[in-house]
This record gives C-alpha cells, sequence and structure tokens, in this order.
C-alpha cells in the first residue's frame, strides 16, 4: 500500500507502522550448493536454525583467521547472532561471549546492516554496525577473543547519535591505507530525510567528521537505505546511494591525492567458467602496513559493494608483497606488484570439505 502524506496531517506517521517487535521472528536460511545447478537448505543440519531471529542483514567474514567463515547476523530490537564453525564442520551461536549480542551499553538495539573490516590496522577484523539511534564500533581483540566498543573512543559516539543509520560502507577514499567510513542515513519511523555522513580515518584510532568538506550531497537530506561502489574505473572508490521513495545517487569520487592504490581480483576457473572467488583472503603489505580483505562483497543493509577488493598504498607506488589464501586452503604470494592498476589472478577451483 502506497503512504499517502495529504492524510496523514495531524497525526504521527509512526502509528501507521507497526514496529518489529508486532511480527513473529522468521529464520534465516542457509542454501548448499549441489555444484548441479541446484542447492539445497541446510540451515539446520548447520546448527543455524533460529526461528525468532528479526535478521536485518547478514554477512561472512574469516574473524578468526583461521580459514573458516564466521557469520554475522545483525537483528533488530533483539540480540545478534554470531556463528563460529566447530571441529565437526557445524555452527554454534557465540555472540554473548564475543560481545556481539547488544549494543555498546547492553540493551536490544535496532541494528541495521554490519560492514567489516581491519579499522586499526592489527592484522584482525573489525565491525561497524549502523544502528537506528546510533552505531556500533567494534575493535576485535588480537587472538580472535572478543570485540571491545570504541564508539566512544573513535570520536562516533556523538555524531551518530543525532542520526539513524542504514547501509555503512568501510573503504579508503583517499588511499592513505586506512579505511573510512561511509553511512547513509534516513529516519524509520516518520521518513524524514537526513544528511548522510562520511569519515575519514586519522590512523589513531579516530574518525573525523568531513562531511562537510566532502560534497553538496552531504548537506542535502534524504531517507537513505543502501549503498554500494566503484564504478568508472580509475582506481579511486565510488558511491552509489539507494534512497526510500525517491532516485538513486551516484557520487563519484574525486579526491586528488599524491597516493597510490592496487585493486585486486581473486578469481576461480571451473570447468564452466571463470568466477570470482567468494571466500578468498588477500593481504597486500605496502608503505608500512599490513591490509587484510575477505572477498564477501555482501555487507551493509540491503547492500553489496565491488568484489574486487581495493587497497591504498599511500606514497608507495607498488605492493611489497599480495598474498591470497584461495578457498581450498592454498596459498600464493607475489612480491613487487606495480600500483595503480587492477591485478587479476586466477587458480584452478577445488572442491573442499566444509569440516577442513
Amino acid at each position: 500500500m502506497k503512504y499517502d502524506k495529504t492524510k496523514a496531517a495531524g497525526f504521527d506517521p509512526a502509528e501507521g507502522y507497526p514496529g518489529p517487535l508486532s511480527y513473529s521472528g522468521q529464520p534465516n536460511r542457509l542454501y548448499r550448493n549441489n555444484g548441479d545447478g541446484t542447492f539445497t537448505d541446510v540451515t539446520r543440519e548447520m546448527g543455524l536454525w533460529k526461528p525468532d531471529g528479526r535478521s536485518m542483514s547478514v554477512t561472512a567474514a574469516d574473524f578468526h583467521n583461521d580459514g573458516r567463515l564466521e557469520l554475522l547476523s545483525t537483528n533488530d530490537a533483539m540480540a545478534n547472532y554470531f556463528f563460529e564453525m566447530n571441529s565437526r564442520g557445524v555452527y554454534e551461536e557465540h555472540a554473548l561471549e564475543m560481545n556481539l549480542a547488544y549494543g555498546d551499553n547492553g540493551e536490544n538495539v535496532a541494528h541495521m546492516g554490519p560492514v567489516v573490516g581491519d579499522i586499526n590496522r592489527d592484522g584482525w577484523l573489525d565491525i561497524y554496525i549502523a544502528n537506528l539511534r546510533d552505531c556500533s564500533s567494534l575493535i576485535q581483540r588480537p587472538g580472535g577473543k572478543g570485540f571491545d566498543s570504541w564508539t566512544d573512543t573513535a570520536g562516533l559516539g556523538l555524531i551518530r547519535g543525532q542520526y539513524s543509520g542504514w547501509a555503512a560502507m568501510l573503504f579508503d577514499y583517499d588511499h592513505d591505507g586506512w579505511l573510512d567510513l561511509f553511512n547513509t542515513n534516513g529516519s524509520a519511523q516518520h521518513e524524514y530525510g537526513q544528511e548522510n555522513a562520511i569519515y575519514r580515518n586519522r590512523g589513531n584510532g579516530k574518525f573525523e567528521n568531513v562531511s562537510e568538506m566532502a560534497g553538496p550531497h552531504f548537506k542535502e537530506k534524504h531517507v537513505g537505505r543502501g549503498t554500494g561502489f566503484d564504478f568508472d574505473n580509475d582506481g579511486r572508490m565510488d558511491l552509489v546511494v539507494v534512497n526510500l521513495n525517491d532516485q538513486a545517487i551516484l557520487l563519484r569520487n574525486e579526491t586528488r591525492t599524491a597516493n597510490h592504490w592496487i585493486t585486486v581480483t581473486p578469481r576461480l576457473k571451473f570447468p564452466t567458467g571463470i568466477r570470482d572467488a567468494y571466500g578468498s583472503r588477500v593481504i597486500v603489505e605496502a608503505n608500512g602496513l599490513r591490509m587484510i580483505e575477505d572477498m564477501i562483497p555482501t555487507r551493509g543493509y540491503l547492500s553489496a559493494q565491488d568484489p574486487r577488493l581495493n587497497f591504498g598504498l599511500g606514497k608507495a607506488d607498488r605492493a611489497d608483497s599480495i598474498e591470497i589464501r584461495w578457498p581450498d586452503g592454498q596459498v600464493e604470494r607475489f612480491k613487487d606488484v606495480p600500483g595503480d592498476r587492477f591485478v587479476v589472478y586466477t587458480h584452478p577451483a577445488k572442491r573442499v570439505n566444509s569440516s577442513e
């Protein structure tokens, strides 16, 4: 049903929109690819059956640096789920132990889409979650022993508290080697427009709000929801913003710096052709930094990013090394790779047992 604003005058439109607790939960589903064009529902046998969940988004990444993918489901107005694979190849839920279940103050938060990246460049993946009225910036403890809240330490608590956040992206817009943050905003209940925001990672644990100098778009108000990027293949990461009841917006990154970059695409060769190597890990060392990314493009609320992995090299004009850990566990290394270009590496596909 289309919402008619002319008939809503004089009352709070939120009254016409039931909240998440008005509905019964629904389970997420995991389907195994049978390799013959069909899929099998393996949700229960893989330990993922949660019939009461109110998932807003799901992403996967190798948080423990052990070659296995963990699954993070952010839920609305209830605890999140974080699934880790055990030695039998079955997932177990450990969000509470990893300090991922609730908001920064232990409350049930309206978590939207999670994005993943090594924010502090210590070799362990971190998490940023856009929430309906704030955010959660979660830095992983070395050794994969849980997450600590850095929301206030990073300078995001106060400035994010005024926005309703939806999709977010961690990406290096200025190619200095540190992941920056973009967040779409827009009220949920009232459909009030809000300004989107972009924050520069200063490399010292803090983010700087650079929205005022990032272009006229960041002074406009929209009801933003989803986002994704790089459309013109110039190495600078762009943004596509999807808005509620409005046209999409394309933001081209015209940041000019002396920094260099490299974009890495791992691909698998199947009998039927060559495909992106989802689940691969890429590690780039350059300019004194060790940068890790997993090829899992589904990140953020209702969003997906470019599967090609973009790395800022800073003042270095080449990568000292590029390491790829393929989905079958094999590792390849490439030394002294020139920057400012797209590089593609191809590996024969190999079926592996999920419990390996």
